[in-house]
């Protein structure tokens, strides 16, 4: 036998040994156990980014695999506030303060008090001129339509307050008559003391009228004279700063000079406090809310819509806008009082 015909022939009982090896091997070589399981668990780990229930398909997999699926229904938190309610632009600086919405005072956190109190915004209180464009048209309201809705309040026992009030029922929890509303004067036009404060003492009212300081003795504008007797007559005189410019964006000293400055020469010329501010053409942002209280504002109003007056936001509070096209009706659908109707 030659060399050629041994290898042959040892490559056939090789063969043949391999066969008969493949035919006899134990069946537990391919039972599942521990070590196949084992070597599964690297497929298991994305399994919490799956939708839920997703990561059940490999099962059985012992208790000590399934642990890795726990985190997967972190991935749904359940809300802890109700939908009824838009998120508020504080949510960046407290979590706890985030416009909490208008449900009973039992079902928000203990440490966060909201009241349902509008505040209804008004401009001109005069008849809009014969060449007025869109804004002055959409900001005038008549001295008709006003009584009207004055007239309104006043048979459905409300009763006005000055922001002091309103401020210390919301952030203290002192005494608030059970219906509140806010009458607040953008600017201060002259008709606000032709027009507007006649009506309001008629029904035995108060109105919180926000100056702007530059503008005071301007054609068309309030008088020093006129400020300091609206003020003696019980009328609520706030700042609208200096000079009616937005404050987003602007400069500390640009703050300070609009807030401060206004503040001062109002307490000066009228002998009160003046602690509440509003935003100029609603415009604002985190620094101007920081000047704000820096410079010993309590408060101030946005030209953002809303009933609900929360103390987490006091530099923040919304209002009602009141257009000149609004009917009575209209306004009392933005109240949310369901048992007004009119």
């Amino acid at each position: 036998m030659n060399i050629r015909q041994l290898i042959s022939r040892a490559a056939w009982g090789l063969l043949f040994m391999l066969a008969t090896a493949c035919q006899t091997a134990p069946v537990d070589l391919v039972t599942p156990g521990p070590v196949p399981l084992a070597a599964a668990s690297p497929a298991a780990t994305p399994t919490p980014v799956l939708p839920p229930g997703g990561a059940l398909v490999i099962a059985p997999v012992p208790a000590t695999a399934t642990a890795t699926t726990s985190p997967a229904p972190t991935a749904t938190p359940t809300p802890t506030e109700p939908a009824d309610r838009q998120p508020r632009r504080l949510a960046r600086e407290t979590t706890t303060a985030t416009r909490l919405p208008p449900v009973p005072t039992a079902t928000r956190p203990a440490n966060v008090r909201e009241l349902h109190t509008p505040i209804l915004m008004y401009h001109y209180l005069s008849t809009p001129p014969s060449n007025a464009d869109a804004i002055r048209l959409d900001l005038s309201v008549t001295p008709e339509r006003f009584e009207q809705q004055v007239a309104y309040f006043a048979a459905q026992g409300f009763q006005t307050v000055k922001l002091q009030t309103l401020y210390d029922a919301v952030s203290k929890g002192a005494p608030l008559p059970p219906k509140t509303v806010v009458f607040t004067f953008d600017d201060g036009y002259e008709d606000a003391y032709l027009n507007a404060v006649p009506i309001l003492q008629k029904y035995h009212f108060i109105g919180t009228f926000y100056v702007v300081t530059n503008f005071v003795g301007r054609p068309g504008y309030l008088t020093w004279g006129q400020i300091v007797e609206m003020a003696q007559a019980g009328m609520d005189i706030q700042s609208h700063s200096v000079s009616h410019i937005p404050l987003k964006g602007k400069t500390v000293e640009v703050l300070q000079k609009e807030m401060a400055q206004s503040k001062r020469l109002l307490e000066q010329m009228i002998g009160q406090p003046v602690n509440f501010f509003c935003y100029p053409s609603g415009q604002y942002d985190t620094l101007a809310m920081t000047v704000l209280q820096d410079t010993g504002y309590l408060s101030a109003v946005t030209t953002r819509g809303g009933v609900w007056e929360n103390e987490a936001l006091p530099f923040e509070w919304p209002r009602i806008r009141i257009h000149g096209h609004d009917q009575l009706s209209d306004l009392l659908k933005r109240l949310r009082y369901p048992e007004l109707a009119p």
